[in-house]
């Protein structure tokens, strides 16, 4: 959670005035103050892999809305949240080949 919030004090600041909104967001439902943020959307979301999930199946936001993913610490996530990297990505890659195959 601490390098969240690193990371998004660093884009925040970094932006320079350029449209670049940016949030955070972690367990216990804190997600759930965001959500007219993520409805208007935002450039960068930062979240834990099961906050993504919780907002994910709220409907606060889509996969469809995504279009890179980062995962910090990559081999900690996967040993630490294995079942929710999986399912993430499972979302994504359905989402993607769903775009590619509209019109």
């Amino acid at each position: 959670v601490m390098d969240c919030y690193k990371y998004y004090h660093h884009l925040a600041s970094s932006s320079r005035g350029a449209p670049c909104r940016c949030f955070a967001v972690h367990g216990a439902g804190a997600e759930e103050e965001l959500v007219p943020n993520l409805i208007n959307g935002c450039e960068v979301l930062l979240a834990t892999p099961s906050c993504l999930l919780r907002m994910l199946s709220a409907g606060q936001t889509s996969v469809a809305r995504i279009r890179y993913v980062v995962f910090d610490d990559a081999d900690i996530l996967t040993d630490q949240y294995p079942i929710e990297i999986k399912d993430i990505m499972g979302q994504l890659d359905a989402s993607m080949k769903s775009s590619r195959n509209r019109p």
